[in-house]
């Protein structure tokens, strides 16, 4: 069992019948019955039954009548729901095998369960450098490497790497990149937005399992340092979401986009009635209400 991770099944979201605990773990109203759904890819010799057995036997728990293996391309997928009876501590404890690769190894005779850090992917990822994003008159720029929206997940692999998470959820495609902590969702083929997660967020789901750590730079000023909720460059804004509603409130992510208000600069050299048009000289860089003018030269 490899790509271990908690997903949100429909029926938790019935506030009558379940009582959000934690971002993943629910307890059934009215009983003493602590939920988490995890979804895993199984691998060569897996099935439904082990290593999922020896997991229910190490943290004493059982398997609801939600489990169900598909296929999707090439991998096969098991999602199974997993309840304690007894204690919440049982379902925390179980919780630790997301992110994780889960197998039966052969131990003298005798089947041992293993539980260890995807080595592969973290050692991939530990030598991956941090992501500069530079957005000026000129575009976006990933690392050097121009980019623009909608962009399909084909060209954003090519720019970032394969994501550590893609998975089909309420008609949505989420596709998160963990080591980079940048996410974003949609179609495959048409995707608007990318963020950026600078601080966990509690109650909310779909986030990387790691922080953003690398630069963003509008022209050549750190975005931190712009004192704006939202700034817009030309055809793109990047919004800055809080944690909450109050006016204090820390920024949590970035959110980069199309900017819906740009229009694209009337060309005048293609007009004869000069009357009726000016000659745009300037190209404007807004923040919030102010307006910031870079002259061409």
């Amino acid at each position: 069992m490899k790509n271990i991770r908690a997903v949100i099944l429909e029926k938790y979201k019935d506030d009558n019948q379940f009582e959000k605990l934690t971002d993943y773990i629910y307890k059934e109203r009215g009983k003493s019955s602590y939920r988490i759904t995890l979804r895993c890819e199984l691998e060569p010799n897996e099935d439904s039954q082990y290593p999922l057995d020896d997991v229910l036997d190490k943290y004493l728990l059982n398997v609801t009548d939600h489990i169900k293996e598909f296929q999707k391309k090439e991998k096969k997928i098991l999602e199974f729901e997993l309840e304690s009876c007894h204690s919440l501590d049982e379902i925390k404890a179980v919780s630790e095998i997301v992110g994780k690769r889960v197998y039966n190894a052969d131990d003298g005779g005798s089947v041992r369960l293993v539980i260890e850090e995807e080595q592969n992917a973290l050692t991939e990822n530990k030598q991956k450098p941090a992501v500069k994003i530079k957005i000026n008159q000129q575009g976006i720029f990933i690392d050097e490497a121009e980019m623009d929206f909608p962009i399909s997940l084909a060209k954003l692999k090519m720019l970032l790497e394969e994501p550590t998470q893609l998975y089909y959820e309420n008609n949505v495609w989420m596709v998160i990149w963990d080591n980079h902590g940048i996410y974003t969702s949609g179609n495959l083929d048409y995707l608007n937005n990318l963020s950026f997660l600078l601080k966990p967020k509690s109650g909310k789901s779909h986030l990387p399992t790691s922080l953003f750590k690398g630069e963003i730079h509008v022209f050549d000023e750190p975005l931190e340092n712009i004192n704006a909720k939202v700034v817009k460059v030309n055809k793109y804004e990047i919004i800055k979401a809080p944690m909450s509603k109050e006016q204090s409130s820390e920024i949590y992510c970035y959110t980069l986009m199309k900017n819906s208000d740009y229009q694209e600069p009337v060309d005048t050299e293609k007009n004869t009635d000069k009357d009726e048009l000016e000659t745009i000289q300037d190209k404007e860089i807004e923040v919030n209400s102010l307006t910031i003018t870079k002259s061409q030269s």
